[in-house]
């Protein structure tokens, strides 16, 4: 059985052999043009969408968290205010 490499060629540099196939595109890519990533070959443009994907989820927890956050703040100092005018009130 012949090997990827030496049927397959890249599908950026036709004059080059394929090492893998990108599991997201399923075109063949060279050395240069792979990456693994979780243990899985990509080429440049499947692993720069994937890269961008999990940057927007990334940037959507992090709004949630600031926003629970300010929720957590503005409760505790409700909650400091009460605490302190009701010592005030016994203390006058």
């Amino acid at each position: 059985m012949p090997s990827l490499a030496s049927t397959a060629r890249c599908r950026n540099h036709p004059d080059r052999p394929a090492l893998a196939i990108c599991v997201s595109c399923g075109k063949p890519v060279c050395a240069a043009c792979s990456t693994t990533w979780e243990g899985m070959h990509h080429c440049i443009a499947c692993l720069a969408a994937r890269r961008a994907a999990a940057g927007d989820r990334g940037a959507v927890l992090r709004a949630v968290g600031t926003a629970l956050l300010a929720l957590a703040l503005a409760a505790g100092v409700t909650l400091l205010r009460a605490l302190a005018g009701a010592a005030i009130a016994r203390l006058l």
